[in-house]
């Protein structure tokens, strides 16, 4: 019974951490940016530009770029993700978003939905430029936010393109010039989302997802590094301390998310923790135990290992495939966008052109009337020559009677006048015979 004590301790340690690490998978697989969930296996192969990190050592930074179009205008896009391997961070940034009335608060809602949680929001009050700032929080992450000293340091330094830090306005150098907060990741894993915005609804959006427990286990790592042999005095400690106690211990130290050492658990692949001799006792009867039991014991540990491992594969894949779906599902809304625009596009068109067809008809109405009001004028006309023409008719006769009374009234005018030349004239003198 006795030789069977530290297997058993042994084994119900490997579940316990077993356990939490498939849990904290699982809670960190709901956090995705870009398609990628925090604690993925990462491909630097995807367009990203890969280099050592400034700040964690132990990661690589990788980033990428692009300038994307929208329904209201062009905008950059920039996504960088820390990683070892598996990602700790993923964060995106959109310069410039555009927002309308309530876009923050209805996506702040649908992200809460999806989390399961209410957010937890902090507002900036309406300043010159500022209408809407706001940082959303989700998940075991938690910011804290910087004191005057942080902030004079990071005043006198050059400000790195690869920090992490959290502001309101998407600007580290603008807040500390304005005196507005600033804030340093902590905690574990979760999902924060920030957006700020003027009046005209131009502004910029920022979401990541982080396991700060990660990050900051690796920014610890040189200084634990830096004194005595860690592990050295880990085995010492474990030596001097009963089993049950270490068991205990280990369960508490995970289930502190908000601890300044690194709670998250170590990669299913890597085995050396749980391979580590426990000793249970000083006597001398334990180097006596170390046979079947303990290749026994190691034998279940892979086993056990290698089931963690599979169920987070399965976790990791039923995610990557939402992952998919839910990309299908944005280009899907992205068509039926473009096919509405272009279907509110065609009714434009048609409802312009129908009203060019409305104003030729009235035109070629009015023109068609027209040649009516010539016509009646023509009628008009040729009743006034009919008219003319009756009158000369009629008139006719009395004009011939009084060409004929004058012609006479001349005739005998002219009698006349000769009859009285003829009686006015002297009458001429007859020879006579004397004469001759």
């Amino acid at each position: 019974m006795r030789s069977n004590l530290p297997a058993t301790i042994l084994c119900a340690t490997l579940s316990a951490a077993a356990a939490l690490a498939s849990r904290q998978a699982g809670a960190a697989s709901l956090y995705v940016v870009d398609g990628i969930s925090l604690g993925a296996s990462f491909d630097s192969r995807r367009g990203y530009q890969c280099g050592p990190s400034e700040q964690f050592p132990q990661y690589t930074w990788c980033e990428r770029k692009r300038h994307e179009r929208g329904r209201r205008g062009g905008f950059d896009s920039t996504t960088s993700i820390l990683q070892d391997g598996s990602v700790a961070y993923i964060g995106r940034e959109i310069r410039p978003a555009f927002f309308a009335d309530d876009d923050m608060e209805v996506e702040i809602k649908r992200l809460s939905a999806r989390f399961g949680n209410p957010a937890r929001e902090m507002r900036l009050p309406d300043r010159d430029g500022i209408s809407n700032a706001v940082i959303a929080v989700w998940g075991n992450v938690a910011l804290q936010e910087l004191d005057g000293s942080s902030r004079s340091a990071l005043e006198n330094t050059p400000l790195s393109p690869q920090n992490v830090l959290i502001d309101h306005l998407g600007d580290i150098r603008q807040s500390l010039k304005l005196g507005l907060p600033i804030y340093r990741l902590r905690g574990s894993a979760g999902y924060v989302w920030s957006a700020a915005s003027d009046e005209a609804g131009r502004g910029h959006l920022r979401f990541l997802a982080v396991d700060a427990a990660a990050l900051a286990g690796s920014k610890d790592e040189p200084s634990r590094s830096g004194g005595k042999d860690a592990s050295a005095e880990g085995a010492k400690k474990r030596a001097a301390t009963p089993a049950t106690k270490d068991v205990t211990g280990t369960v508490a130290k995970d289930a502190n998310a908000g601890g300044d050492r690194r709670s998250a658990p170590a990669p299913m692949g890597d085995l050396r923790p749980f391979l580590t001799p426990q000793p249970t006792s000083s006597g001398p009867e334990t180097g006596k135990q170390a046979g079947p039991a303990k290749d026994r014991s190691q034998q279940t540990i892979i086993a056990k290992t290698r089931a963690a491992e599979a169920e987070r594969a399965r976790i990791m894949e039923a995610e990557q495939l939402a992952a998919e779906e839910r990309t299908k599902a944005r280009v899907a809304w992205a068509r039926f966008e473009a096919e509405k625009a272009a279907h509110e596009n065609r009714v434009k068109w048609t409802l312009a052109a129908s009203l060019v067809v409305l104003l030729a008809t009235l035109a070629l109405l009015r023109l068609m009337t027209r040649p009516q009001d010539m016509s009646k004028a023509h009628a008009a006309a040729r009743k006034l020559t009919q008219s003319l023409r009756l009158l000369s008719q009629r008139l006719r006769p009395a004009c011939e009677r009084a060409q004929n009374l004058f012609r006479l009234a001349r005739i005998r005018v002219a009698s006349l006048m000769m009859k009285a030349h003829t009686a006015i004239a002297p009458k001429p003198v007859e020879p006579t015979e004397q004469t001759g």
